[in-house]
């Protein structure tokens, strides 16, 4: 799936350089996945739920891969997440 940017959005995102600085914080808080003690251990999956659903976001465990699925929950015609 092809995804253009609207200009208007490419342009802010140039000026703030986001690249750059996505870059910097991907790196400051960038964990070893091989590192046992990096990973987060025991977790209640509903009560995760709970949270994110608290928090106004549509979530969904894929146990098979380990992974929360997080969206915004948002009828906007203006935006999708």
């Amino acid at each position: 799936m092809s995804f253009e940017m609207k200009p208007e959005i490419k342009t802010v995102l140039e000026k703030i350089e986001f690249v750059d600085r996505y870059k910097v914080l991907s790196e400051q808080f960038r964990g070893n996945p091989n590192d046992i003690n990096d990973r987060l251990e025991d977790f209640d999956i509903e009560k995760v739920n709970e949270i994110f659903k608290n928090l106004g976001y549509d979530v969904a465990f894929d146990s098979k891969e380990k992974f929360f699925k997080v969206g915004v929950v948002d009828n906007s015609p203006n935006y999708m997440i």
